[in-house]
Parts: C-alpha cells; structure tokens; sequence
C-alpha cells in the first residue's frame, strides 16, 4: 500500500515537472516572438536614419550639415552596437536573461537611430531658414540700394562736381551687375557689391553734405546697427531661440526708428532708440551664446547616460534602472526643448537628468 502510494505521488510530481517545463517553454517563445518584432522595427528606424545620413551627406560643405553628419554618426553607430548585441538573444538557445536584455538593447539602439535622424532633420531645417533668410537679405539690400540711387538722383543738378557724378555713375553700374548676380543667384557676390554700390553712395552723400557732420555720424552709426542686425539675423536663425526671436523683432523695429531720425536729422531721438538697439543685440548674443553651451552639455549627459545604463543593467537593482528611466526622460525633454529654442527649460531638464543619474550611481554603489 506504502508502495502504491509513492508511486502516485512520483507520477504526480512527474507531471507538474513536465507542465512547468512546458511553460516556461512557451514563455520563452513569447518573449523571443516580441524580440524578433522590436528588433525589426528597431532595424528599420537604423535604415531610415542611415538613409538621411546619406542625403545629407551631398551637402556636407555647408557646416551646420557637416556638424550634423559627425553628431549623428556616433548615435548611428551606437544603435548599431547595440542591435547587433541584441541580436544574441534571437538565437534559439539563447536563455530568457539574455532575450530580455535584447529587447533593452534593441529600443536603446532605436532610440539612437531616432536621435541620429532628429539631428539631420533640424540641420537640414536651419540649412533652409538660413538660405531663405540669405536671400531675403540680398533683396533687402539691393532694393535700398535702389532706393537711394533713385533719391540721389533726383537731386542731381547740372553743376554738380565731377568727382561725385563719378562715383555715382560707378555705384550705379556695381547696383546694375549686383542685380544680374541676384538673377544667377549668386547671393554672396550680389550682397557685397550692392553694399559696395551704397558704401560708394554714401560717400557721395557725405561728400556733398560735408558741412553736416552731426548727419554723418548719424549715417555712419546707421551703417553699423544695420550691419549688427543683419548679423543678429543670422545668429537667431542658428540658435533658434523663442526669445531671441522676439528682441530681433524688438531690434529691428529699434533699427527702423534709427533710420526715421536720421532722416529727420532728430540727434536725440536716435540716440535714444540706438541705445536701446545696442542693449538689444547683446542680450540676443548672451541668450544663442547659452543655447549654443547647452549642446555640448546635453550630449555629455547623453554619454553618460549610455555608460550608466551598460553598467547597471546587469545589477538587477531595480531602483537604480528606474532611476536611469527618469534621466532618459528628462533628456528627452531636454532635447525637445533645445530644439524648440527653450533654453530655460532645456537647462532645467537636463538638471534633473544629472540628479536622477548620480541617484542612480549611488543606488547601484557606483
């Protein structure tokens, strides 16, 4: 009876084993099936990214692109690290350890890819800003270039001086083959001889107004904050930032005030509204000059972030991975908003990221 009831037992216990052996079978084929999905999706964002590479890479002689191409190499590269380490777990004997950490490897590696891509897609849109701004400079040039050949000659008279109808017949023909570069669009070389042609314009205003000397000076710091604003224009339109957007505004309706006093010949008015104009450009400069230093931080942070996460995921500490998860995030944000120009932010975010990792690196006795 003793007998037959070992045996039983025996049998019994046979088959939970087998059961529980079955299960685990199945359960390493569910998570194996989800690795073989991730990793696909994950290989298709890496071709994506190693495609936009390619494209931007016919326009690597324009700097932001070639910038762009190296930032974005190191994230490819990573991502492709990271899947071909992830890969180890789509063999078939591979255990459930290490088919679970193919499917972290792999979204890491994707993440990778997608801020390889994100990188070409906003070089490539400043890339477009700047061109249309280039040339939307060159036109604003060449039309007040225009302009003033038109004032100045309807103020021509027959006994003017030789050596002013000279320069003036010369900056008009230098505005008449600045056009013809404007046409060819040959922007660079049509800007600086539109600028020559007024520069040439100018002297000649000068030279018959010689008498004016409080309008020269006006005319001369004109030329200047007119300089400052196209270069304020440009430095915008590569920081890209909200508020650097609004003093431009700020700046150029400052500039148009200028040019309504000099006209005027109201010393004071100018004085008043170049002050605020100068106030203006460097608070512009100081606010890209922070942005531009908020790259090279949220990169670093990044690599921190990539070496922490190799050093803790095999730990099994819990708490240091969930601390990890927020500095993901919090970088996340931050590229978000760097590259929507909020600079605050941007910093407050990437703050919290270095804080959510050194709790990580304490938690996991690093």
């Amino acid at each position: 009876m003793t007998k037959t009831v070992v045996h039983v037992f025996s049998g019994f216990l046979l088959i939970l084993l087998i059961a529980s052996a079955a299960n685990a079978q199945n359960n390493d084929h569910t998570v194996r099936a989800m690795l073989q999905n991730q990793f696909g999706l994950t290989q298709q964002v890496i071709e994506r990214a190693e495609g936009a590479m390619t494209e931007a890479y016919n326009y690597r002689h324009i700097e932001i692109i070639k910038i762009a191409l190296l930032k974005s190499n190191e994230h490819i590269q990573i991502a492709r690290n990271r899947q071909q380490m992830a890969k180890r777990g789509l063999d078939n004997d591979s255990p459930i350890t290490e088919i679970q950490a193919g499917l972290i490897l792999t979204k890491s590696a994707r993440e990778s890819a997608w801020r390889a891509i994100n990188i070409i897609k906003q070089a490539s849109g400043r890339v477009l800003r700047m061109t249309e701004e280039n040339e939307n400079l060159v036109l604003r040039q060449l039309e007040k270039t225009d302009n003033l050949i038109e004032r100045i000659s309807g103020n021509i008279s027959d006994d003017i001086p030789p050596r002013l109808l000279n320069m003036f017949d010369t900056a008009r023909d230098n505005q008449r083959r600045a056009w013809e570069l404007y046409r060819n669009q040959q922007l660079r070389p049509a800007l600086k001889l539109s600028r020559q042609a007024e520069k040439t314009l100018q002297k000649a205003i000068d030279y018959f107004k010689s008498g004016q000397t409080e309008m020269r000076r006006m005319t001369n710091r004109l030329n200047r904050l007119e300089q400052n604003l196209d270069h304020a224009r440009l430095t915008v339109g590569e920081c890209n930032s909200e508020k650097a957007t609004k003093f431009l505004k700020q700046l150029q309706e400052a500039y148009k005030k200028c040019l309504e006093y000099a006209n005027q010949g109201n010393t004071e008015g100018f004085n008043q509204k170049e002050k605020i104009a100068e106030r203006l450009l460097r608070q512009i400069k100081e606010i890209c000059k922070k942005e531009n230093n908020l790259q090279p931080k949220l990169r670093q942070l990044n690599a921190e972030l990539d070496r922490l996460t190799e050093a803790i995921s095999g730990t099994g500490n819990r708490g240091a991975k969930n601390a990890l998860d927020s500095a993901r995030e919090y970088l996340h944000e931050a590229e978000r908003f760097c590259a929507d120009g909020k600079t605050d932010a941007c910093a407050a975010n990437l703050k919290a990221a270095q804080i959510s990792m050194r709790k990580a690196k304490k938690l996991a006795g690093l």
